[in-house]
């Protein structure tokens, strides 16, 4: 059997270390965990034959470029590495050119960023006091949607916040409401993250308040709708979240 261990910033230290000291095929990690096993022996990464970086672009953002390259580094050179994103910036490329040999560029899809096609989106112009209103009515609708038992398809939506304050807020003023909802973002502790998203995964809640630290990576089947109650910094983080639906054919809104 193939044996796999995730390690990561969050979670049990000393579990992770038990489990990675049992031998493991695969490790998945993020850099700072993974550094941290490294630089204490209890992971050597030179035997390592097959390193993905999975959006590496984010990671870049986030200030881990010192931690991605000491891996790099450390893994032995006659690897095969893979970078995924789907955007491809220049701090990327750079990466790529400098830590891969021949690096060769395999696309899916268009070259241009795009939002996923099977995904209708919609804009509604207003002005930020009617935003919660809005917000609210769209939260109605679905809860009535989902009460319906003739509607064998169950709506969820992730909705969006620029800040990890207004995604707090707002999760507790649906709770008062008696509206059952989760919300994830980074100052949450892990245990609770994965709370949140064990709870929109099996349907115990609907509705998932979320920064932009769910945008990426987090893959919930039956999302049905993607509400931005603040809009994206940018294009690319506005082509991250309307991904989170629209996942394996389907096709939902996004708003």
């Amino acid at each position: 059997d193939i044996k796999c261990v995730c390690i990561y910033g969050g979670g049990d230290r000393a579990t992770q270390i038990n489990s990675v000291g049992k031998g493991v095929e695969i490790v998945i990690a993020t850099p700072g965990r993974l550094n941290d096993l490294c630089m204490n022996k209890h992971i050597d990464l030179s035997s390592v034959s097959y390193l993905v970086l999975d959006e590496a672009d984010r990671m870049l953002d986030m200030g881990f470029e010192p931690q991605i390259k000491k891996i790099l580094l450390d893994v032995r050179p006659n690897r095969h590495t893979v970078m995924m994103s789907a955007t491809w910036p220049q701090t990327v490329r750079r990466l790529a050119v400098t830590y891969m040999e021949n690096p060769m560029q395999v696309y899916v899809g268009t070259l241009n960023l795009a939002a996923v096609h099977s995904v209708s989106q919609q804009i509604i112009l207003t002005t930020a006091e009617d935003k919660r209103d809005i917000m609210y009515d769209f939260i109605d609708k679905m809860r009535k949607h989902n009460s319906d038992e003739r509607n064998e398809q169950k709506q969820k939506v992730i909705i969006f916040c620029g800040k990890k304050a207004l995604t707090d807020d707002l999760a507790s003023d649906c709770v008062l409401k008696g509206i059952d909802c989760q919300s994830i973002h980074g100052d949450r502790d892990q245990h609770d993250r994965e709370q949140a998203l064990e709870d929109i995964k099996s349907g115990a809640v609907d509705i998932l308040f979320a920064t932009d630290v769910a945008s990426r990576g987090l893959d919930i089947e039956d999302i049905t709708h993607i509400f931005n109650f603040d809009f994206p910094r940018n294009v690319e983080e506005y082509v991250h979240r309307v991904g989170r639906t629209g996942r394996a054919g389907y096709s939902w809104r996004a708003n």
